[in-house]
């Protein structure tokens, strides 16, 4: 074979030793950029879940605040219990039905502690109908479960909830497992002890009415005559500072 010859084929091979080269060069260089690209969206959508997460953690304080407001107040409307049946006395109004606080000459009203019982229970069989309604950004929200507390302290109520929810949205996912709290300035236990006073003092002096007492109050009290022997109060607190949370108490009395 002639140089010439083996010139040529030295130059094909060169030739193609170079493209290989270059072709392995792209492959690595096209794979690190689409790599770079999968990774970014990824990063992209944990940075987008993460945001969402921190939604639902509002919106979950948001739903323990709601929740727990319309139990307190529904509890007042009702004279304490929120669900009124055979086991408690009761005057059945049109729309509405309001415990006994004064049967007879003898105190009936539910304890705080017992109160208290009826609102986080409250807070429990509503809360999931709450957290459930919002819709963000496609994430699936599962209840998985809530165990809460209520603490009725002067000038506020407390809510405590251990709440277990799964979050999911494409390839991030994440559990729950927290205790929440919540703190609202609604009067209970002010309006609670206004109401005991007021049931001793029918008891002390039967078929009469203290309306210097129920003038001097710091709330606003109200009677409304149901029967010739049963009476409703109201004791409203309208909670100037925080006129959002509202009060209202109404018990039946009867004291012959």
């Amino acid at each position: 074979m002639s140089d010439r010859n083996k010139k040529g084929q030295v130059t094909v091979f060169i030739i193609l030793a170079i493209v290989i080269i270059v072709m392995i060069i792209l492959f690595f260089v096209f794979k690190s950029q689409s790599l770079k690209s999968l990774l970014s969206k990824k990063n992209q959508g944990q940075i987008a879940f993460e945001k969402d997460t921190e939604v639902i953690h509002s919106m979950i304080q948001e739903c323990m605040n709601a929740m727990g407001v319309d139990g307190a107040r529904l509890s007042g409307l009702q004279g304490g219990p929120i669900i009124l049946n055979e086991n408690y006395r009761y005057i059945e109004l049109n729309s509405s039905k309001v415990a006994y606080g004064n049967y007879r000459g003898s105190e009936s009203l539910l304890s705080l502690s017992d109160i208290e019982g009826q609102i986080a229970e409250y807070i429990d069989l509503t809360f999931q109908f709450c957290i459930e309604s919002f819709e963000i950004n496609n994430v699936n929200i599962e209840f998985q479960g809530i165990d809460s507390k209520v603490n009725i302290k002067p000038k506020q109520i407390n809510f405590n909830s251990k709440i277990k929810i799964s979050l999911e949205k494409e390839d991030n996912s994440i559990y729950i497992n927290k205790n929440y709290e919540e703190e609202v300035p609604i009067d209970i236990y002010g309006v609670y002890e206004t109401a005991k006073e007021i049931i001793d003092k029918e008891n002390e002096n039967p078929g009469s009415l203290d309306l210097t007492y129920l003038a001097s109050s710091e709330y606003q009290i109200s009677v409304v005559p149901y029967r010739d022997d049963t009476m409703i109060y109201i004791i409203n607190d309208e909670n100037e500072e925080n006129s959002e949370y509202y009060y209202s108490f109404r018990f039946g009395s009867n004291v012959r």
